[in-house]
């Protein structure tokens, strides 16, 4: 290891956070690109298989959100016929039971959805999911990059 490596590494294990939860699909690409890329950058993560979700962690992922369901939901767009036709019968529903419709129909959530106590990402995006990395790394990363 590089001494710069070995400082970023260092760090963040000063720095690190225990309650980072992916919860991932089997046979989906973004989810795997997202468990590569913590490996890569070394970084603990708890894996979930979205299967396994339950109502209390559902409601605790919408508490992070700023667009309530829209935020962890596939994309209605890209959706087809009976998939879309769940969304518009998720919309009639009251919260709980929308929570509980999801907790049995995990295929319309998007994966994969990264969360730590105060943030969460939906999706996989290689600049966005940056946020993850302390920012004492970031910052050292940088600085080796630009030396």
């Amino acid at each position: 290891i590089d001494g710069w490596s070995e400082i970023v590494f260092l760090s963040f294990r000063l720095c690190n956070r225990t309650s980072l939860k992916i919860y991932w699909r089997k046979n989906c690409v973004s989810s795997k690109q997202a468990l590569l890329w913590f490996e890569t950058h070394r970084i603990a993560i708890e894996c979930i298989e979205i299967t396994k979700i339950t109502h209390n962690e559902l409601i605790k992922l919408l508490l992070l959100t700023d667009g309530g369901f829209d935020d962890i939901l596939k994309n209605r767009r890209t959706m087809k016929g009976r998939t879309k036709a769940t969304l518009k019968t998720l919309d009639a529903m009251s919260f709980e039971e929308a929570i509980d419709y999801l907790v049995d129909h995990v295929e319309i959530l998007q994966t994969p959805i990264i969360v730590d106590k105060n943030q969460l990402f939906a999706g996989f995006n290689g600049s966005e999911i940056r946020q993850f990395i302390p920012s004492i790394n970031r910052k050292l990363d940088m600085r080796r990059n630009n030396d």
